[in-house]
């Protein structure tokens, strides 16, 4: 997809405005997303084949979400090779409304909204940072 293309398909789903609108952040963020979109596409419903990872983990889900159900999330926490009782999901508000044009709400959109931004910020610092 051309640069173009690809800026006016991100003006279309919305929440990148402040990044299309400052030359300095599309230079940053621009390749970040492109990246993150690819994966996204490249994406298999197959198990993994890599070892688990030698760390807890924390899967996020908007709550309400239509796109991801919460049973589509839990799969995620058998990539840990850590006690089980340390990963987990946690749902939270995402405080975003899906709309036509933008049919889906997922990672970066996540942390579109303040509330959603501290609610992970939030977990990682009681899950990881040692202030349980």
């Amino acid at each position: 997809m051309s640069e173009g293309a690809f800026e006016d398909m991100l003006r279309k789903k919305g929440g990148t405005d402040v990044i299309l609108a400052q030359p300095e952040m599309k230079k940053m963020y621009l390749p970040v997303i492109r990246a993150d979109m690819a994966m996204e596409e490249a994406y298999g419903a197959q198990s993994p084949t890599n070892k688990p990872l030698p760390c807890p983990l924390v899967a996020f889900r908007g709550k309400g979400c239509k796109q991801v159900a919460p049973e589509d999330v839990e799969p995620w926490l058998a990539c840990s090779a850590c006690d089980p009782k340390l990963s987990h999901v946690e749902e939270f508000e995402a405080g975003l409304t899906p709309t036509e044009q933008s049919l889906w709400l997922s990672d970066w959109y996540l942390c579109q909204g303040e509330g959603s931004c501290l609610s992970i910020a939030k977990t990682i610092a009681q899950d990881f940072g040692g202030a349980r």
